[in-house]
């Protein structure tokens, strides 16, 4: 794992929410193996969409589990892994 710039402990750092390392794990067994510069792209929109939409992240764990989820279903629906294009 190759963490990004920020927290000691955060694989992400954004302008709303920061992603620990121990999430990215989690993220990464259930994909099988992530693609780590498509993981941290895909923290950056989610971040960007947050960040434009002003919306207040109490929970951030939940509130990436959750798009992660969210993500992961509609990836399904398409026929594709989230380590696809």
């Amino acid at each position: 794992m190759k963490p990004g710039k920020g927290h000691h402990g955060h694989f992400f750092c954004g302008h709303r929410f920061c992603v620990p390392a121990f999430l990215f794990e989690e993220f990464d067994r259930q994909l099988a193996g992530a693609d780590v510069d498509r993981a941290l792209a895909w923290m950056q929109r989610l971040d960007q969409r947050a960040a434009e939409s002003g919306e207040i992240i109490e929970d951030p764990v939940k509130y990436v589990r959750d798009a992660f989820r969210e993500s992961l279903k509609a990836y399904r629906r398409l026929g594709k892994r989230l380590t696809e294009n």
